[in-house]
């Protein structure tokens, strides 16, 4: 069977990501005939294919953003489990921080405890020390708690931050965002349709290792190579 193959590249931060598609060419194509199944996390109305690539985007992100750097845990005081009404507060809590901090940004995920209350594990840029009294001031509403990541040894953030997003999936979050963040985050680069000359010459710099890589057949023909590069500088 002849295939055809394009490749992408994702770079976030110091991660190199590498996706080959191999496809085949149109005369050949196996027509897909399999039901697709879906499958979906726990109880949950929530698909799984949907999860791990929220999941790709907010790593993506986190590690775009090499300044976040403060991790702050918000709670309730009282048993807030309304999820509309906890993302307006804590919208507008993020609106007084913005005031404060200048180019303030800032990515988030909302959690629910086993009592089923809303809580917040948010990840920012505020580049001074900030006392728990002082930010629970601020957010006015319960408990609060900053610490900074790198201090604590944390190389990998994109990675201790992830597990907060699929600790808990609830049916609150169904159909609504996964993760709260600031516009002003930077991007991870995506280079799409790159030659294969390219891929050799970059790919083969000393300065990529390889850390992961997995290789996926697809029953209707199709089947994607990934590999997941760390960049020594």
């Amino acid at each position: 069977m002849k295939r055809k193959v394009s490749y992408k590249i994702v770079i976030s931060g110091k991660i190199v990501e590498l996706f080959a598609v191999f496809k085949p060419v149109s005369h050949s194509f196996l027509s897909r005939t399999d039901e697709v199944k879906r499958y979906f996390v726990g109880g949950s109305g929530i698909r799984l294919d949907n999860v791990l690539k929220t999941k790709s985007r907010f790593k993506r992100l986190v590690r775009s953003n090499s300044d976040l750097t403060k991790f702050i845990t918000l709670t309730f005081a009282i048993n807030q489990q309304d999820l509309t009404y906890c993302n307006h507060y804590f919208n507008n809590f993020i609106k007084r921080l913005s005031r404060l901090y200048p180019n303030f940004k800032y990515i988030a995920v909302p959690e629910f405890q086993k009592r089923g209350a809303v809580h917040y594990h948010l990840l920012c840029n505020i580049p001074t020390f900030v006392r728990n009294e002082y930010l629970r001031d601020v957010w006015g509403a319960g408990f609060v708690n900053i610490r900074n990541l790198r201090k604590s040894g944390i190389n990998r953030i994109d990675l201790y931050m992830v597990k907060y997003l699929t600790k808990n999936i609830d049916n609150r979050l169904f159909g609504r965002r996964k993760f709260l963040y600031s516009l002003n985050l930077s991007r991870p680069l995506v280079l799409r349709n790159v030659s294969q000359f390219v891929i050799m010459k970059m790919f083969n710099s000393s300065k990529l290792r390889l850390i992961y890589k997995k290789c996926v057949d697809f029953t209707w023909g199709l089947s994607l190579s990934y590999y997941q590069y760390s960049l020594d500088l």
